[in-house]
């Protein structure tokens, strides 16, 4: 046997044409066809022919498998589309191609039965009856386009408006009724997207929260407070926190042109629009050497204070404003739908003394911490169960008794909020359902107003159940034509007209039906004038179940 050579690149190329020229072929048994064909004289070096094989693919040469399927689909899919659409706005092309290629079908049967000696007319009514029903399989053929459900929906939404259109007063009482409940409903729903589930614009909302020091009495929700020295250890020695910072509050007397007026402040540790992750839409945010005393003097404003009392003036930035009678030069102004912790108008920062950082004793902060990527809030907690236990050790006499928590800031929230909105918002569904109910109410008497049409659809046969195509049609569809206006009636819920070809065995029971329906008393619902002076519907068992199931 002579010694295997190395394939070069375009006799590999060509070799693996040849192999899956007869069938495809995967890479492993393409090498395996070449080394057969030349009877272990080439073979095909297996860093060299899957590159080759995607050069191939890519030049148009070869195709994968897969790639053949997805196309195939897409195609399948695109032709079923075009289909759909040619059988929905050329319908009537469709409709004489199904009739001419029945009637060919018809026509070849019959001229056969009469080559068998038949006569015309027994040669005609044998193909028919060899066929079946003609019309039948023409309604078949329209579901099967798959367009009927449409068609049967714009032709009911068209019934519909013109119903609406030729009572207007009903139309009107019943828009502004369901308006009324939606209405409620929509508002309510609003607030409570706003404030419970997108309360803040922040990236990765539900990895921040709110850290506290409790001192195992129940000091209320605007107590969750932590102590200087306790917050800046955390900060330091904590292994499950990307970012800590602490804010208070402190109110100002902004000067604007010799008028000092009120505003919320909040001074914040410089990395406080860090942890938030949030950047100024102009100027900068507070360098490290500003949070000492002395050097505080600058603040950002929020992006409405910029507008109310500077009137949006671009050139602000660097300029002194007045803020409790000191100096205090603007650096920053923060982007139109920030304003955490809400309402606050401008941050300054938080400059604390060598004194005010080593107390231990005060609860004075508030703390926000952003989680490490990975961490949970369980493992956090779990962290600040062992900080706790460890500033117990070391600080007796400050920290005794004192644990240090953790909550969600979305959760937060809902203490002070969800009660309430859960209380609005059943108030806005025992609206609507009040509104449907008294929608329900005017629907029935409307639906008594045509009680003599229905009486006379059902009057006029009931049968050919075996038939659903048939059903579909001449059944469900009257129930269709009611809904629009509402007023879907439990006398056609069974019956409907029918074909004069279906025959007439439905007819007794549809008339005994409608009899029953148009002759049985109730003195407490309204009258129809159009109905006969004995005719008024009465609220029975098959009624309610019909209400029910509709």
């Amino acid at each position: 046997m002579s010694k295997p050579t190395d394939l070069v690149q375009g006799t590999l190329d060509l070799l693996i044409l040849k192999s899956i020229a007869i069938g495809p072929r995967h890479g492993w048994a393409i090498a395996q066809r070449i080394r057969q064909v030349s009877n272990d004289v080439l073979q095909v070096n297996q860093g060299a022919l899957y590159p080759a094989l995607h050069r191939l693919e890519q030049q148009g040469w070869i195709e994968a498998e897969w790639r053949r399927e997805i196309r195939r689909l897409t195609m399948r899919w695109l032709q079923s589309v075009l289909h759909r659409l040619r059988n929905l706005f050329r319908k009537d092309s469709v409709e004489r191609e199904t009739e001419q290629e029945l009637r060919f079908h018809l026509e070849r049967e019959i001229a056969q039965h009469v080559s068998r000696g038949m006569s015309a007319e027994e040669a005609r009514r044998a193909a028919l009856l060899e066929f079946g029903g003609v019309e039948q399989f023409k309604e078949e053929c329209r579901e099967a386009r798959g367009v009927n459900r449409l068609e049967s929906l714009l032709s009911d939404l068209r019934y519909g408006l013109r119903s609406l259109r030729r009572s207007p007063g009903f139309t009107i009482l019943s828009v502004l009724t369901l308006a009324l409940g939606i209405g409620a409903n929509t508002a309510i729903f609003s607030m409570v997207n706003a404030l419970l589930l997108h309360p803040y614009n922040f990236r990765n909302l539900d990895s921040l929260v709110r850290v506290w020091e409790d001192r195992g009495i129940d000091e209320g929700y605007d107590a969750r407070y932590i102590a200087p020295a306790d917050a800046e250890d955390l900060r330091s020695t904590n292994s499950v926190f990307e970012g800590l910072t602490t804010y208070n509050y402190q109110s100002f007397g902004l000067g604007v042109e010799g008028d000092v007026q009120p505003v919320l402040g909040c001074r914040v540790s410089v990395n406080f629009f860090d942890v938030l992750a949030v950047t100024p839409v102009a100027g900068r945010l507070f360098s490290a050497a500003e949070e000492r005393p002395g050097a505080d003097q600058v603040a950002i404003l929020s992006f409405g204070t910029w507008q109310r009392h500077f009137a949006g003036d671009p050139q602000l930035l660097g300029k002194p404003i007045s803020l409790n009678s000191r100096v205090y030069t603007i650096v920053g102004i923060m982007p139109k739908d920030f304003d955490y912790p809400v309402p606050v108008e401008l941050w300054v920062p938080l400059a604390l003394t060598p004194v005010e950082k080593a107390d231990r004793a005060q609860l004075s902060l508030n703390a926000l911490a952003r989680l490490k990527p990975g961490v949970s809030v369980s493992q956090a907690r779990g962290a600040l169960v062992n900080f706790s236990r460890r500033l117990e050790q070391e600080y007796p006499k400050t920290n005794a008794g004192r644990s240090t928590t953790l909550l969600q800031l979305r959760k937060e929230l809902y203490a002070f909020t969800l009660p309430l909105f859960l209380l609005l918002q059943a108030a806005a569904g025992f609206v609507l359902l009040l509104a449907c109910a008294n929608l329900a109410n005017l629907v029935f008497a409307r639906m008594i107003g045509r009680q003599r049409e229905i009486a006379l659809r059902t009057a006029r046969g009931a049968g050919a159940w075996g038939n659903s195509s048939f059903r579909k049609r001449f059944c469900f569809r009257p129930l269709r034509e009611l809904l629009p206006s509402q007023r879907r009636s439990p006398v056609c819920a069974r019956f409907a007209p029918v074909s004069p070809s279906d025959g007439p065995s439905g007819c007794p029971v549809g008339m005994a039906f409608a009899l029953t329906a148009t002759c049985c008393p109730l003195p407490s619902w309204p009258h129809s004038p159009s109905a006969s002076s004995s005719a008024s519907p009465r609220c029975s068992t098959r009624v309610v179940l019909s209400l029910v199931r509709l």
